[in-house]
């Protein structure tokens, strides 16, 4: 299981009414620091941070929630210097893809970085 580092937990607790609410924050003051966090966490031993883990997800089944494992979606908006593909474009892209030659680079070896044949593009509203 992967940790949430300090900062993006502080920014989830922001940026998430359901976080605050779970850890009992008021809506109206600041959340913590984030150092705050990894001050608690330096203070507790491996088995304590095991029995807190433990009875966090006991609370979120208490509460109907379960956590299995998944997948993060990044969906931030970022500017490209690409351009998007037009269907017929993108349905031959897909294809190669699939393809076992699709996965290779032009030196045969497999590919490392490439389109991200799932993402969408949207035009900014200014």
């Amino acid at each position: 299981m992967k940790e949430l580092s300090d900062r993006l937990l502080l920014h989830g607790v922001n940026d998430r009414i359901s976080f605050k609410k779970f850890l009992g924050l008021s809506l109206d003051r600041p959340s913590p620091d984030h150092s705050t966090f990894s001050r608690f966490r330096s203070r507790l031993s491996k088995e304590a941070m095991i029995k807190l883990n433990n009875e966090v997800l006991a609370e979120f089944a208490r509460k109907g929630f379960s956590i299995n494992e998944g997948i993060a979606v990044d969906a931030r908006l970022v500017k490209s210097a690409s351009k998007p593909l037009s269907n017929d474009e993108m349905k031959k892209l897909k294809e190669k893809r699939s393809a076992a030659e699709g996965k290779l680079d032009k030196n045969g070896n497999p590919r490392k970085f490439s389109r991200d044949i799932e993402s969408d593009w949207t035009c900014p509203v200014e």
